[in-house]
Parts: structure tokens; sequence; C-alpha cells
């Protein structure tokens, strides 16, 4: 199906209808979204039950019902009335965002959120998931529905379903930017690189201990190799929290840990190993940047610094984005944080939804990016400055230099608004998978050659 062209949608439909029929496959009552429950908050879905397992709907904060339910449930992770859609695994877990997730089963995969051991299995038309451990002890039925309503919370505030991503775009966006700036570029992406529609990508909120000392890790890294070392830190400085049990067919999801599972260390734990014990777990190099860093974390204050980081987004002073600028700032005097890796924790870690982490394939897409490419062009006509004309020069010769990444962040910035770090994710996948057509079809004339896993750094 051959994309529309914005001037084109704007003429024949609505803003909403032509949103919900590229990212929905349907049309929806825009009266629908703001209808309220009576008591001043939006409207409320329906409850959704069926089966002996006790499906139940978890919608957006305006918009979800809970059922009591017992131990050997499942519920159902998504939002059919709003427009952000449901949270899909395989895009969300295996993209280089979170590294305590691995699949064990066909669809199902099983990882840690805090201290609690979570299985989520994709079905057909929804995503399901299970606590089978919470804390120390396995969940049992005197814990009652309070602890349910507390694992259903962290899983939430995990895959970030407090943003209304949709309702965010409306408020943030004229209809003409909307068009121009954001369903095109989606659009294109989702047909011609395979994604499909109504995608349940999103950016994760992670712990920012975690997040830091993992994206530390990423350095020159793959996915599968930073996935082992973050399992072998745990195991070696992690507290206990769940062990295998013994091997049942392929594709069980009947709420028992495939894997044995440790808490993420702690920052005293990592400062007080050696270098020696770290390299053994085949960080190498980074071994010595693990440390260094939780050194430097201590010094600081802790988990609480990195609190403290996180609170910056609330920031209204200044120019726009100046907490995001701070904490970045902050973040580089860690060892081994470099620019990238500051972002990503600032966006995964820290909340800061504007950061825009640039890898290979985000240099490659700004590569070919027309509408950056005149931007960098007019701005070094326009301000002449020795920094426009350094910025024009490194794009041109391949360069990412800390002024050309200024430009691109800023550039994102300002066509996809506070949230660009949501764009930057679906222009991820879309780069990492237009990336693999292209090799596939490079292959394609002599030995087909082995697609490597996208890196992260």
């Amino acid at each position: 199906m051959a994309a529309l062209k914005a001037p084109q949608i704007a003429k024949k439909e609505g803003f909403w209808d032509h949103f919900n029929r590229v990212f929905r496959g349907h049309s929806e009552p825009h009266g629908a979204f703001e209808s309220t429950n009576g008591s001043g908050g939006p409207r409320c879905s329906a409850r959704e039950e069926g089966g002996p397992l006790g499906i139940a709907t978890l919608c957006m904060p305006y918009d979800w019902c809970v059922t009591p339910r017992s131990k050997n449930c499942t519920a159902k992770i998504a939002a059919p009335r709003s427009r952000v859609g449901k949270a899909e695994a395989s895009l969300c877990l295996r993209i280089g965002q979170s590294f305590c997730f691995e699949k064990v089963a066909e669809g199902i995969w099983e990882g840690l959120v805090g201290r609690r051991v979570f299985q989520i299995k994709e079905a057909p038309d929804s995503t399901l998931f299970r606590c089978v451990h919470d804390g120390e002890e396995a969940l049992d039925d005197s814990k009652g529905p309070g602890a349910f309503d507390r694992q259903e919370a962290a899983l939430r505030k995990f895959f970030r379903l407090d943003v209304p991503f949709a309702k965010m775009v409306q408020k943030e966006y004229s209809l003409q930017r909307q068009l121009k700036a954001f369903l095109v570029p989606w659009w294109r992406l989702r047909h011609r690189w395979g994604l499909p529609r109504g995608t349940g990508l999103r950016v994760l909120g992670i712990d920012p201990v975690e997040c830091l000392f993992c994206f530390i890790c990423s350095a020159n890294n793959n996915i599968p190799r930073i996935t082992l070392m973050v399992r072998r830190l745990r195991e070696r400085f992690g507290l206990p929290l769940a062990k295998a049990t013994p091997s049942r067919p392929s594709g069980d999801f009947l709420g028992n840990p495939h894997l044995t599972w440790h808490a993420f260390p702690s920052v005293a734990s990592l400062a007080a190993a050696s270098v020696e014990d770290l390299t053994q777990l085949g960080l190498g190099y980074r071994a010595r940047l693990v440390n260094g860093s939780a050194i430097r974390l201590m010094e600081l204050g802790g988990p609480s610094f990195l609190d403290r980081l996180r609170c910056q987004q609330q920031e209204t002073q200044g120019p726009p984005y100046e907490g995001l600028r701070k904490a970045r700032e902050a973040l580089l005097e860690f060892p081994g944080v470099g620019r990238k890796v500051a972002e990503c924790v600032a966006l995964y870690g820290l909340g800061f939804s504007a950061a825009w982490p640039i890898d290979t394939h985000l240099m490659q897409h700004s590569m070919e990016d027309k509408d950056f490419h005149s931007f960098l062009v007019s701005s070094s006509e326009i301000h002449k400055t020795p920094e426009a004309t350094a910025v024009l020069k490194h794009f041109r010769r391949n360069q990412l230099s800390p002024l050309l990444h200024d430009a691109i962040q800023q550039f994102n910035q300002r066509k996809y608004g506070p949230f660009a770090g949501w764009a930057q994710a679906l222009l991820f996948i879309g780069a990492i998978r237009k990336s693999k057509v292209q090799q596939k079809a490079r292959g394609s004339f002599g030995k087909p050659k082995k697609e490597p896993e996208p890196h992260v750094a």
C-alpha cells in the first residue's frame, strides 16, 4: 500500500480520523476519548474477563479497570479504548532498552522489574503478564489483592503506560505540524520496513542504577553479549531471588520461573568489587569503568544522586530542555559515560523523554534526512559562525562530533517536541530493519550473509 501524502490527508479527512485509520486500523469518534466517568476523570473501559485465567484489561490510568484475581491468574496489558496501543514485548524487550529480560520460549519473556520476576507472553491480540516471584518470597494467597495491584503498578511503570502518547501529540502540535513532522515519517517506517500497524513499542522506564551500569557495559557491544554481562553481574553480586523449576514443555506459562534470577547488584557491592573480579565476568576494559562509576556514585550520595537528577525534568526555568542538559553534564562525569550512554540513561533511567541517543543507525538516518541537511545548510548560511561551519563540515564527512550531536538532537527536539525520545525509538527500529533488508538484498546476489545483532553503541 502506498503511503498517502500529507496534503491529501488534510483535505480528505480529519486528523484523528487519519490517526485512527493508520495506527489502529479503524475510525473512532473523537468524543469517546474525552468522555468522563461522571467523577471528573476520563471514562473507564468495560471489564473484559474470560476463561479460567480470569483475564482482565489493563489500560491507561485514565482508562482501566481492575478485578480481584487469584494466584494463578494472568492480566492483559492493553489499552483498547485509548490511542496508545498495547505494550508489545517483541518490540520493547529486544532492542537494547532493557538487558534484564530473556526469551525463554516462543512468545514468552522472563525478567526483572526491580526485585520482581515477571513472565510476559504475547497473545494474538494482547500481551499477558504474570509475577512469578515478588521480592524474596514467591507469591501466595495470603498477600491478597493488594500485592497484585502493586505488581501491576510496577509493570505499568516499567512500560510507561502512564504516557498518553497520542493525547500528547494532539496537545503539543497543530494539525499541520503533526502531519508534516510526525505522522508521515512514522507512516513510511511502518509500511516500508515492516513495522506492524498499531505497534506496541514503548520507551521503558528502568531503575536509574541498573540503567547506568547496563549502558556502561554497552560500549562497543551487542545486545546478546550485554545481556550476558549483566546476567553475570547479577549472579555474582546480586541478591538471590528465584530458582529455576525443573524443565517443562516448551511454551509453558504455568507461573513458574524458567531461569534462576538474582537482583541487580547494589551500588555499594559494585564499588567494593575488585577490578579483577569484574574482569573475570567477561567485562574486559569495562570492569574498570563499572567499578570507577560505582565509587564515584557512592561519593555523590549513592542512588539518591540519580533521583535528584530525575527531579530536574520538572524544571521550568531557563531555556527549553535545560534540565536534560544539566543531567547529561552530570552523567558525563562518570567513567565510561559518553554522550550516547548519557542520553540513554537520561531517556530510559531518568525519564527525560526529549533525550535523543545517537548511534550509527541514527547517524545514518540523519545523513539521509533531506530536511536535516537543509537545516544545516541554511543555519551555516544564516549564522555564518565557526560552529555552524564546523557542524556542516563534520556532517559532510560523516563524523559525529559533539557539535553535530547537538545539532541532530536540537533538530529532532524541534521536530518531535518534548517526547522526541519516543520517536527516536521507532526510528531506531526502522533503521535496524532497513539495514537488515539492505543486507539481505546484497546477500541475495551471492552467498547469504548472516545478519549481525544490532550494536547498542
